[in-house]
């Protein structure tokens, strides 16, 4: 899965890149209804920054912090 951020500020970006990390990293446990499926783990492998020069061109400053994790899961039909 791959979870992409956005900020106003490089702060605010590992702020929230924190906060995602924390939730998603190694959580277990069943997600979602019926069908419900069942994680096994969740694990934070990688990041990547958009580069500056790509981001100006969309208008003002905004910085992209793109999170990579692998998610272990089942579904379960009950």
């Amino acid at each position: 899965m791959q979870r992409d951020l956005y900020a106003n500020s490089y702060a605010d970006i590992i702020r929230r890149k924190r906060w995602v990390v924390a939730a998603l990293s190694g959580f277990r446990g069943p997600v979602g209804s019926r069908p419900v499926a069942m994680v096994y783990g969740a694990f934070h492998v990688m990041e990547r920054d958009e580069s500056q020069e790509d981001m100006e061109r969309a208008g003002p400053r905004v910085w992209r912090k793109s999170l990579d994790f692998n998610i272990w899961h089942k579904e379960e039909f009950q």
